[in-house]
C-alpha cells in the first residue's frame, strides 16, 4: 500500500494544477475581451479624424451641422456629436432627437478632465446604461482648441463579446471598478454582490477562484479594460469548469480503492496460504515430539518449498517409525537371548 502514498500526493498537486490552468484560460479570454475594447477606443481615435474638417469650418467661421451629420450617419454608434468651445460651452450639437431632448446644454467649463489643449488624445468616460445601452462620452481636442464631445454606444462592441462563451455557462460581464454589472440583452443576472467584486478588484489576484452567487458558485478571471473605472470579467460556474478535474479524481480513488483493496485480499491469501502449513507443520512436530509419530501431513495443502518441506517432514516420520520398529525388534530379540542364557544356566 506504500505506492498509493505518492499517489494521493500526485493527484492533489494535479488537481491545483489543472484548476490553475482553467483559470488561466479565463484569465486570457478576460484579456482579450479587455484588448477588443481597447481596440475599438483605438478606432474611435482613427474615425474621429473628421475632427480636422470640424476644426477647419470654424476656423473660417463655417457652420459644422453638416459635417457632423454626415460623421453620425458614417458611425452608426455615434448617438451625439457636439462641438465646445475653447472654455468648455457648447456651440453646436447634433444627435438622435429622443437624447438631445433629454441632455441640456452643456457647460464643462469646470470639468478638470477636460484634455490639455494640443494633445490629440481621446478622453473617454466609463460606461453608463441609457435605455437599455451601454455608453461612454469622450472628448476629443480638435487643432482649433476647440473640444469635439460625443456619445457612443458599445451596445454592439459589448454583445459581439458577450456571444463568445467559455463551456456552456461561462461568459464575459463587464464590471465597473464599483462592483455593479453592466448586463448583455441575453445575459442572466448572477446576483453577485458588488462589495465582493469590488474587494476581487482591490486584490493582486487576477484569478477567481471562488465567487459566491444567488444560486451557484462561480470560477473565473479578470482584466482591466481602457475604458476608466472598468473590468473585462469571465464567470463560469465552478461545478461546470472543474467537472473534468472531478470526473478524473472519482476515477483515480476509485483506481487507488481498487488497488488497496486488491492488495488487502491478496495479502490476506498469501498469509493463509503461508499460515495453513506452518500450523499443520508445527502441529505435527508437537505430536512427534509426544512420541506419536503416525502423523501424516496433507501434501496438498503445501505450494512450493512448503510442499517440499511437508513430504521431507513425512518421509522423516516414516523412517523414524520404521527405525523405532527396528529399535524395538532388536530390544525384543535380546530380552530373549538373556532370558534363555538365563534359563539354561538355571538349568
Amino acid at each position: 500500500l506504500m505506492p498509493l502514498i505518492p499517489m494521493a500526493l500526485l493527484l492533489v498537486y494535479y488537481q491545483e494544477h489543472l484548476k490553475d490552468n482553467i483559470l488561466e484560460t479565463h484569465a486570457n479570454l478576460a484579456q482579450m475581451a479587455a484588448s477588443s475594447i481597447n481596440q475599438h477606443i483605438e478606432d474611435l481615435g482613427w474615425r474621429l479624424s473628421f475632427a480636422q474638417n470640424v476644426s477647419e469650418a470654424l476656423q473660417k467661421s463655417q457652420s459644422p451641422q453638416e459635417l457632423l451629420h454626415n460623421a453620425m450617419a458614417a458611425n452608426p454608434d455615434f448617438l451625439m456629436l457636439a462641438v465646445l468651445d475653447k472654455e468648455g460651452k457648447e456651440t453646436y450639437r447634433v444627435g438622435e432627437k429622443a437624447l438631445l431632448a433629454k441632455i441640456p446644454p452643456l457647460d464643462l467649463s469646470q470639468d478638470d478632465s477636460l484634455p490639455q489643449a494640443g494633445s490629440n488624445d481621446v478622453s473617454v468616460s466609463g460606461f453608463e446604461v441609457v435605455e437599455g445601452r451601454p455608453i461612454s462620452e469622450f472628448v476629443y481636442t480638435m487643432p482649433n482648441g476647440d473640444y469635439l464631445y460625443g456619445i457612443v454606444s458599445f451596445f454592439g462592441l459589448l454583445t459581439r463579446m458577450q456571444e463568445q462563451r467559455i463551456g456552456r455557462t461561462g461568459q464575459i460581464y463587464i464590471v465597473g471598478e464599483d462592483g455593479q454589472f453592466f448586463y448583455g440583452e441575453h445575459q442572466p443576472r448572477l446576483g453577485i454582490a458588488a462589495g465582493e467584486m469590488k474587494r476581487i478588484f482591490e486584490g493582486k489576484e487576477r484569478f477567481i477562484k471562488s465567487l459566491k452567487g444567488k444560486d451557484s458558485s462561480f470560477v473565473g478571471a479578470y482584466a482591466p479594460t481602457p475604458i476608466w473605472g472598468t473590468y473585462a470579467v469571465v464567470l463560469q460556474f465552478k461545478d461546470e469548469a472543474f467537472r473534468a478535474i472531478h470526473y478524473t479524481n472519482i476515477i483515480i480513488l476509485l483506481f487507488m480503492l481498487a488497488i488497496a483493496t486488491l492488495a488487502y485480499f491478496g495479502a490476506l491469501t498469501f498469509a493463509e496460504s503461508l499460515g495453513e502449513p506452518i500450523a499443520a507443520l508445527d502441529k505435527a512436530a508437537k505430536e512427534v515430539s509426544e512420541g506419536n509419530l503416525d502423523q501424516k501431513i496433507d501434501e496438498d495443502i503445501g505450494w512450493g518449498e512448503f510442499k517440499n518441506l511437508i513430504t521431507s517432514f513425512n518421509k522423516m516420520t516414516a523412517d523414524l517409525k520404521d527405525y523405532q520398529a527396528l529399535q524395538l525388534q532388536a530390544q525384543l530379540s535380546q530380552m530373549k537371548e538373556d532370558l534363555f542364557r538365563a534359563v539354561a544356566h538355571d538349568l
